[in-house]
């Protein structure tokens, strides 16, 4: 096991050593529990471990670790009560890294260490009306914890697909203030003992929906009964010892299938499985390049802004956000096409890598990459690159956009297509279904620098000096919307970004508006704060010295 599986072990025997002095019962619960019963060793697993136990003994084993804590420097505890954008039932048990963060920034430190889960349960009848009750209560109250508005402004296809997701979201945003989680302690926290049980962690989506907005599974649910809970035995896991429930394959039927097979089968990236130590890391390594690109970009006057979750953690929290990992600029195209000269002129070759279409045989991208020598970022069917792909930040191009609304949609459809078949020179080989395959091969057969020649000589076409088009993410392809306009690269202004200054969008507020939605100030769920990235990565021993608060 690597150090954050192993500091999970110590998170947990800490637990169980309290538990078991105050006599207090919980078991392994949610994917640990999943990935126990089905044989899934501990280090294949994100570094997180998951317990349940009945809210009366959680109370007590709340004041027990927070009592730990402040005996104990380099342990946390964190709910609703005291941390900031918490609303969730659960609570975190934290073995902090011993990274040194700035004064801005130590009230998310937290993240970046290891977590164990606390779910606490809640007695709510001994008649089923009486959980059915209690079932909708909670689950109106995940949801309205968990609603954020949709974004607007897509295309109209995606508008109509999103519109029951939008509906449902709207309705439970509108709720907001009236569902909360202290009110539903109040009702449910002193019941008495009884035979329904409510597991409010136990949240999927509708298997059929996939834009539906989270919930309590389903009515098995109902399975969660006193006995099961409390009927518990100490087992042995990765050799430590804790407890969990003796009927466990009848808690696992209350767990959706799809919900199993995600924990079952899911492939982790190397940034999950290495702890959040190693994801800051990471993220210093693309600071490091982030800056690099700013000085050469200040030097030759290009414009660039920080974009996307780059421009979102600059605001939001004055960095990165703390379970991104990866770094987004644009250029106007005038200033993108300069690159590829610029960089040879300037860049430290002993240190960086400048990945273009012009330097790469195989290369299937319409963006451009700077990276960090010495390290790999690897994902399935890049393996035909001429040169392995290191640690990254993207810059994205800005194309100029057509002048009128009816010619947009003409030019969006020409570029399309040959964003598609560069796409499809390698992108092709990993398509599951044989139609489509034979259609991407046909499409690709040019070969990767035909297409993309194509592809500029239809992006470039038009020389509005207004807006500008971004033909990255084709489901986002917007016209004259405060992401694309041209004064965000004329006329910026200076952000901070861990510490250092970076050019971004006046208008920053509509950017992120247009890109994230009304709801963008909020963080996601509890359960979504952690790298989404599948890759393999390596990157050596660098920034291991500070990350062991070394400096």
């Amino acid at each position: 096991m690597n150090k954050a599986h192993e500091e999970c072990i110590e998170l947990l025997q800490i637990v169980h050593g309290i538990c078991k002095k105050e006599n207090l019962k919980y078991t392994i619960a949610s994917n640990t529990l999943i990935a126990y019963e089905n044989g899934v060793e501990f280090e294949k697993c994100a570094p997180i471990i998951y317990i349940a136990l009945m809210y009366r003994h959680f109370v007590r084993l709340k004041e027990a670790l927070c009592g730990f804590c402040s005996e104990h420097s380099g342990y946390s505890f964190h709910d609703y009560t005291n941390t900031e954008q918490f609303d969730t039932f659960e609570s975190w048990f934290v073995k902090e890294s011993k990274i040194k963060f700035r004064e801005d920034r130590k009230k998310e430190a937290f993240y970046y260490g290891t977590r164990l889960i606390i779910t606490p349960l809640f007695y709510v009848g001994n008649e089923e009306t009486a959980w059915e009750t209690a079932y909708q209560k909670f689950r109106d109250t995940t949801n309205t914890l968990n609603a954020r508005a949709v974004l607007k402004g897509k295309p109209l296809r995606s508008f109509i697909r999103l519109t029951p997701k939008r509906r449902i979201s709207n309705h439970y945003i509108k709720q907001r203030g009236r569902f909360s989680i202290q009110n539903m302690i109040d009702e449910y926290g002193a019941h008495e003992q009884s035979s329904y049980v409510i597991y409010p962690h136990v949240i999927g989506r509708d298997r059929n929906n996939p834009n539906s907005i989270p919930q309590i599974v389903n009515e098995q649910s109902k399975n969660i009964t006193d006995d099961m809970w409390n009927t518990v035995e100490e087992i042995r896991f990765c050799e430590a010892v804790c407890y969990a429930a003796v009927d466990r394959k009848r808690m696992l039927s209350c767990f959706p299938e799809h919900m199993l097979l995600a924990v079952l089968n899911q492939q982790k990236s190397q940034l999950t499985l290495n702890g959040n130590t190693y994801l800051w890391r990471v993220q210093q390594i693309q600071i490091e390049l982030l800056t690099e690109f700013d000085r050469i970009c200040r030097k030759h006057g290009l414009r660039y802004n920080i974009s996307f979750g780059t421009l979102l953690g600059a605001i939001r929290h004055k960095g990165f956000i703390p379970w991104d990992d990866d770094i987004d600029v644009t250029l106007p195209w005038e200033d993108f096409d300069k690159l590829d000269e610029i960089m040879k002129l300037e860049l430290d070759e002993d240190k960086y890598y400048f990945r273009c279409p012009a330097n790469e045989e195989n290369n299937h991208l319409i963006f451009k990459h700077l990276e960090r020598k010495g390290t790999v970022y690897t994902k399935p069917g890049r393996d035909k690159l001429k040169k392995q792909i290191g640690v990254f930040i993207d810059i994205f191009p800005m194309y100029p956009s057509a002048p009128l609304a009816v010619l947009d949609w003409f030019h969006a459809k020409i570029c399309r297509y040959w964003r598609t078949a560069l796409w499809a020179t390698i992108g092709a080989d990993s398509e599951p279904d044989e139609k489509k395959k034979r259609q991407y091969q046909k499409m690709a057969r040019p070969g990767n620098k035909v297409c993309y020649q194509k592809f500029v000589r239809a992006a470039t076409f038009f020389k509005n000096r207004k807006y500008l088009k971004f033909w990255i993410a084709m489901d986002r392809n917007p016209y004259k919307t405060p992401l694309v306009r041209m004064v965000n690269y004329t006329d910026p202004i200076e952000v901070d970004f861990e510490g250092r200054k970076f050019f971004a969008a006046r208008e920053y507020e509509k950017v992120l508006d247009y890109c994230f939605g009304h709801d963008w100030k909020m963080y996601p769920t509890t359960k979504g704060r952690q790298p989404v990235h599948n890759a393999v990565m390596e990157i050596g021993d660098l920034y291991q010295k500070e990350s062991e608060g070394e400096l």
